[in-house]
């Protein structure tokens, strides 16, 4: 199966600002799977009447809670099938559980969890010029839910370095560069991955 990256973090951090900016710089052959959009287009097609949240919550009843992970990674096989590229970056993965899921389903064995970090005040900002303007506290509990729904565990996995297939990256401003820790995983250098933290 081919190298894949995961693009992990909280909302208005970057993922697929960066994965878009890389690709477009790099000379690999590199595809962008983002899971947002596959869920959209999914919804506008089967239940385009009722709110996507609601849509998501009727399938898990019926068909148990994995049923939008099922559904994600049959449309990331056949993106997978029908491309020639041996390195894909896949956005939007909230939890261990759908990254154990697509890892499992699609036989995924070389891959690294990229979870790229900020502080808040950033992220607020950032999310305001993207989606328009929101409450500092209604983010704060957009954020504190997206983080109990998985995404902490992603991050304390990170953090903690027990595992290589990890790689946690701060960002202090939106100028920081992820390339180098990025192309490190896709041209298979065998130096360790950099992990650069809040006080680095």
């Amino acid at each position: 199966m081919k190298k894949t990256l995961f693009f992990v973090g909280p909302h208005a951090c970057g993922k697929s600002y960066f994965a878009y900016k890389y690709v477009n710089n790099a000379n690999e052959y590199i595809e962008i799977i983002d899971t947002g959009p596959i869920m959209r287009r999914l919804h506008a097609e089967q239940s385009p009447d009722i709110p996507i949240g609601q849509w998501v919550d009727n399938l898990e009843q019926e068909y148990g809670p994995n049923i939008t992970n099922e559904l994600i990674c049959k449309e990331i096989q056949r993106l997978y099938n029908n491309n020639q590229y041996n390195v894909i970056f896949l956005i939007g993965f909230r939890s261990l559980e759908g990254i154990e899921f697509a890892i499992n389903s699609l036989n995924i064995i070389d891959y690294k969890i990229l979870y790229i970090d900020a502080d808040i005040e950033l992220l607020y900002d950032n999310y305001i010029s993207r989606e328009g303007f929101i409450e500092f506290d209604a983010f704060k509990e957009k954020l504190n839910m997206e983080l109990q729904s998985g995404l902490d565990v992603l991050k304390e996995e990170a953090l903690t370095n027990k595992n290589d297939n990890y790689i946690y990256f701060y960002k202090k401003s939106n100028l920081d560069d992820l390339s180098d820790v990025v192309s490190q995983f896709v041209n298979n250098i065998d130096a360790p991955v950099l992990r650069r933290g809040k006080n680095d």
